[in-house]
């Protein structure tokens, strides 16, 4: 009787990469930084995420931060995401997620995360005629003048 044993190996490696190199989130919401990461049978052995060029790695599981590994669409592959919560001024800086392995350098992929104060959403509009003028004001007391024929 003849046994065999199939093994698969995904191609060899590889530093992660990222969609963008600098993402914006809005003061107060919540961003995801995520990474690609390939898998092989030895590598990484860790994944983490840091803040700043800090040495130290970001917590994984607290108020303001989650890390997950999701699964892709390839064995070999995987996403490696930081979620940042309640962002803040703060929290602007360059986040890189690092890439460990025993039998290589450890690599990394950068991405800027930029903090903006919310756009004001939906004016409610007063329209006041006098005069063949028309004058237009918002709740942010932006005034504007319209003549009407």
């Amino acid at each position: 009787m003849l046994h065999l044993n199939v093994i698969l190996i995904g191609p060899s490696a590889k530093s992660p990469t990222i969609a963008s190199l600098e993402t914006v989130g809005i003061k107060s919401s919540n961003v995801n930084l995520t990474c690609l990461v390939d898998y092989d049978y030895y590598c990484p052995e860790y994944l983490s995420w840091h803040f700043k060029n800090n040495p130290e790695p970001l917590p994984e599981n607290s108020l303001k931060f989650k890390v997950e590994e999701k699964d892709t669409y390839s064995k070999c592959k995987k996403e490696f995401m930081l979620s940042i919560f309640n962002v803040t001024e703060s929290d602007e800086g360059t986040y890189s997620c690092h890439w460990h392995c025993e039998y290589e350098n450890t690599t990394k992929a950068a991405i800027d995360l930029k903090v903006s104060n919310p756009q004001p959403t939906g004016r409610n509009l007063s329209v006041i005629k006098s005069n063949n003028i028309c004058r237009i004001f918002s709740i942010l007391s932006l005034n504007v003048y319209i003549m009407v024929n």
